[in-house]
């Protein structure tokens, strides 16, 4: 640049135009962090700490992770509400439905049931209630308590009732996964998913009568659902790895 394109343009030009360019391209500043109110902050305490207690019953975990869900309680810390169950919980997120389903159900029946009915105590009892509209789950479970062998109201039970309201044949049983071949990895997720249908069917066989044995029960559950949360992040870091 000569001497007269120099003074064409003052020092103090250019230092304006540095600036601009500078407030241009300057980063964006980061989103201000989402704060839960008072009441909000309170109803997720309450709900994490009943998910705390060791994921003590279906109805409890599902209740709390109801409300959570409904009332977005996740937001402040996680973007979605199954990114929020796999990372705070280690609960896959169809798991995490699959409670919340659960304990809306059992509301449900609550909320028209007479003092002396039966309401169920595992959500095994409940699953084949899920295809179902909620006056259909009312006749489905009236029926399924007064028609229960020996008093015990089993999933399997359960699950003839509704085929029979709905006119529909009970699903063949699915072929369980062999522990024997594929990987390590395969392997250890097979095993752990046989384990958590043992300790299912367990629980539905034993139901409450002895509440200490129940709670012994419904927490081995717990433990391995949280080790099959573990399997479920490693695989998929192996596979975003490869």
């Amino acid at each position: 640049m000569n001497e007269k394109e120099h003074n064409a343009f003052p020092a103090g030009r250019w230092s304006d135009a540095g600036a601009a360019v500078e407030t241009m391209i300057a980063p964006l500043p980061p989103a201000a962090p989402i704060v839960l109110s008072d009441i909000e902050a309170m109803d997720l305490q309450f709900c994490e700490e009943r998910i705390e207690r060791g994921l003590e019953t279906f109805l409890e975990v599902g209740t709390a992770l109801q409300l959570i869900r409904d009332k977005r309680l996740y937001r402040a810390t996680h973007a979605t509400f199954d990114e929020y169950c796999v990372t705070r919980w280690e609960i896959k997120a169809s798991r995490a439905r699959q409670l919340c389903a659960a304990a809306a159900i059992v509301q449900g029946l609550r909320a028209t049931a007479l003092p002396e009915t039966i309401l169920p105590t595992s959500e095994s009892q409940v699953r084949p209630l899920m295809s179902l509209a909620p006056e259909q789950q009312q006749a489905a479970w009236r029926e399924s308590v007064a028609t229960a062998p020996n008093g015990k109201v089993t999933r399997g039970h359960v699950a003839t009732v509704v085929a029979r309201l709905t006119g529909k044949p009970l699903k063949p049983a699915s072929v369980s996964k062999t522990v024997d071949g594929g990987t390590r990895a395969e392997q250890l997720q097979a095993a752990t998913d046989k384990a958590i249908a043992g300790v299912r069917e367990l629980i539905d066989r034993h139901g409450t009568a002895d509440s200490e044995a129940a709670a012994n029960l419904v927490g081995s559950l717990s433990y391995l659902e949280t080790f099959d949360g573990h399997l479920q992040r490693m695989a998929k870091l192996q596979s975003n790895r490869s």
